[in-house]
């Protein structure tokens, strides 16, 4: 359900989230799509981008380090989106060690990286990774993808959301 009070997602987001998903790593997966991961090398930096670019995206909060990925990450707050027909949350993601977000950041640049979908019941073939802590809770990464991302994260769908 979209909250209408909501600022909207801006196109070029829309279209990252649908590139990300279509297909997405390990086949497809469908869920609540809960947030858009933005590959920073300066989180402050960053945030200050998206509230400035995008009225309401901010203020980005601290969240848990995606261990997945190797980040570090601080959370907006929730945007409309078309392409969920839901809201969304971007999640600025810096490396904090040299794995697969390091990895997207050398072979992309920032931009676009991960993608967190709430799934109630994952397909049991589906190839994850152990369960860590994330921004939105327990989350698994789905492997097969190229190690430069971009990178989708399940999250339980029952425990998939954080209240600000």
């Amino acid at each position: 359900m979209t909250d209408e009070r909501a600022p909207a997602l801006p196109t070029e987001l829309e279209e990252a989230i649908r590139a990300m998903l279509d297909p997405a790593p390990g086949g497809y997966v469908t869920g609540r799509v809960l947030g858009l991961g933005w590959a920073t090398v300066d989180t402050e930096r960053s945030a200050n981008e998206f509230r400035m670019g995008i009225a309401g995206s901010g203020p980005f909060e601290p969240g848990p380090d995606v261990e997945s990925i190797g980040a570090r990450c601080a959370v907006g707050r929730p945007l409309r989106s078309s392409a969920t027909q839901g809201t969304v949350r971007i999640v600025l993601v810096e490396p904090i060690t040299e794995g697969r977000l390091a990895a997207t950041l050398a072979r992309r640049g920032e931009g676009p990286a991960a993608v967190w979908i709430a799934v109630e019941d994952p397909r049991p073939d589906l190839v994850v990774s152990r369960v860590s802590t994330g921004p939105f809770g327990p989350e698994r990464l789905v492997i097969g993808g190229p190690l430069g991302g971009p990178h989708l994260l399940i999250v339980s769908g029952t425990a998939s959301t954080i209240e600000r």
